[in-house]
């Protein structure tokens, strides 16, 4: 029932964006009133070359990316506003003061993960071996798995005697998500992965080095097993991260700098009145009109549920 009365309201008024607490974020870092929906779509995550929110393009007001190599991406499929607010995680970080803990130690491991629509395949055998190969101090080796992979992997690098953690569930309540990584984040001195993802940009931002290692996975569509190919851009940047340094190199912080917005971004102030005004003259005037239409697109999705199940 709960759910239901969620869903009701969110499409009557809008809703703010569930992943990894991005919403929360966004409103504490905008000083945005926390009662009113933040009707903007929300780069959840980084991306290579392609803008995966495009599914979703009919339903968004206001796109807000990470980056100016983003937005124009956005301009290519789609006249609706795009601004570059930056990262939520990097703003989370700079609000709450998270750097790396002083007696950090070891390396914090990252397998590329699993989507609601594709699988990673990982060689765990082979990538425990090349882990366990890896120079004594960069150990002791923590592996933190994505919440969709830790039935499937956890099990696996726990069997090698690796320490497995996960910072849970992308849509838990509040804060939790984005301080459990971070906590796990900061204990460590070094940080890697067999793909580039978001993960290489929060701890590179926060001075932890990260480098490619391990054999590269498979990614394979739930619905078909096929195999899809990876993204051309995040391949041609690879060579960017393979070498292991005891500090980030400048090369690397000017790039992820520029991947996450970080001297890109709006001032949390014109953001602010752009999305405040956008409520108040465009979304608060379509709550009448959304209060009486639910209903009936609610009775003719019910019944063609009806006839479907006949």
């Amino acid at each position: 029932m709960r759910k239901f009365f969620l869903f009701v309201l969110a499409k009557i008024f809008g809703r703010t964006s569930p992943h990894y607490g991005h919403g929360r974020i966004l409103k504490k870092y905008l000083r945005f009133p926390r009662f009113l929906p933040l009707n903007a779509q929300i780069q959840h995550g980084w991306y290579g070359d392609s803008i995966i929110d495009l599914d979703a393009i009919d339903r968004v007001t206001i796109m807000l990316v990470w980056s100016k190599r983003m937005a124009e991406e956005w301009k290519r499929y789609s006249r609706k506003p795009v601004y570059v607010l930056g990262s939520p995680f990097a703003h989370y970080r700079r609000l709450h003061r998270v750097e790396r803990q002083p007696d950090a130690r070891g390396t914090v491991v990252f397998p590329d993960h699993s989507t609601p629509n594709t699988k990673e395949v990982h060689d765990v055998d082979a990538y425990c071996r090349q882990l366990s190969a890896l120079p004594e101090p960069l150990k002791p080796i923590t592996v933190c798995l994505h919440y969709r992979d830790v039935d499937s992997y956890g099990p696996l690098f726990e069997k090698y005697g690796y320490q497995v953690v996960t910072a849970g569930h992308g849509r838990q309540g509040g804060d939790g998500f984005v301080k459990r990584f971070y906590e796990i984040l900061s204990r460590h001195r070094y940080s890697c992965s067999n793909e580039i993802g978001s993960y290489t940009f929060y701890a590179i931002d926060m001075g932890i080095p990260f480098f490619l290692y391990g054999p590269e996975s498979k990614t394979v569509m739930r619905s078909d097993q096929a195999v899809l190919e990876k993204e051309p851009f995040r391949q041609r940047i690879r060579d960017t991260f393979r070498n292991v340094s005891s500090e980030v190199p400048q090369d690397q912080i000017s790039f992820v700098q520029d991947e996450l917005g970080i001297h890109d971004c709006i001032k949390p102030s014109e953001l602010r009145r752009i999305l405040l005004r956008r409520f108040f003259f465009h979304e608060l005037p379509m709550y009448p009109i959304r209060l009486f239409l639910f209903p009936l697109a609610a009775m003719k999705a019910f019944r063609n549920r009806r006839r479907s199940m006949l």
